[in-house]
């Protein structure tokens, strides 16, 4: 059974070694427009630069020590009392090969912003959907190796596991993984005492986070950081396609 993974959300991260705050022109840099918003709390050193990308909220940020790039979704507004024609709230932005290509395709200017960074991180919580919890654990059982799935007696199940790996140049990354079973409900809520159920919907979840082992000192710079992200890509993609992989 194979899954189809959609994005619930995304996030690139990079710990740049110099202090350093993103802005408007690093947004304009990667999607080739000005964003929405501009937000600055110098007493935190915090800025977040976002705005609708591609029918997603995507987000650049940059506090103490750190620099994120993030994709949510972007909720429709719904009018009360709901209409047919209305479009409900989606928990996912599409597949995930698709913003994974359009990321890195457009990310080289903020790694070349960044300069010289200690640590990358490349994160996402990805849902499969599936038509039920049974078929949910049956697809957990294949994407799971050090587990003993039992579909028929299972339920509540989450796993979490690190299984360190070595990048091209010998550097250590975290690998952690964690899946588990998903079911939503999507009601609305009128004048009877319980919600009216609209929407009610199944899912393997897998959440990612792919880092490269704390460092004081530059571990990347310049092409290097783009070297490495492309490096976590293909660690995600094949925990996508093959599950639990040691």
């Amino acid at each position: 059974m194979s899954a189809n993974w959609e994005v619930q959300a995304l996030r690139v991260t990079l710990f740049p070694i110099e202090a350093t705050a993103v802005s408007s022109e690093w947004w304009t840099d990667f999607t080739g427009f000005s964003p929405d918003n501009e937000n600055r709390q110098p007493k935190d050193a915090i800025v977040v630069v976002s705005g609708a990308f591609e029918d997603k909220l995507l987000s650049l940020s940059s506090g103490v020590g750190r620099i994120d790039l993030t994709y949510q979704a972007l909720s429709p507004l719904l009018q009360v009392p709901l209409q047919e024609s209305q479009t409900l709230p989606k928990l996912t932005m599409g597949s995930v090969d698709t913003l994974l290509e359009t990321t890195f395709s457009r990310i080289a200017p903020i790694c070349a912003r960044a300069k010289a960074v200690h640590r990358i991180a490349l994160g996402g919580v990805f849902l499969s959907p599936v038509s039920s919890k049974t078929e949910a654990y049956l697809m957990l059982k294949g994407l799971l190796k050090s587990v003993a799935v039992q579909p028929e007696r299972m339920s509540d199940l989450t796993y979490r596991v690190n299984w360190p790996i070595r990048d091209t140049a010998g550097r250590v990354v975290n690998r952690l993984g964690t899946w588990s079973s998903l079911r939503t409900r999507m009601g609305a809520l009128g004048l009877t005492e319980s919600p009216t159920v609209l929407s009610e919907d199944n899912y393997v979840n897998f959440e990612s986070d792919l880092n490269t082992a704390p460092a004081t000192e530059v571990q990347f710079q310049g092409e290097e950081i783009l070297s490495e992200l492309h490096f976590l890509r293909g660690v995600l993609e094949e925990n996508l396609r093959l599950g639990e992989v040691f």
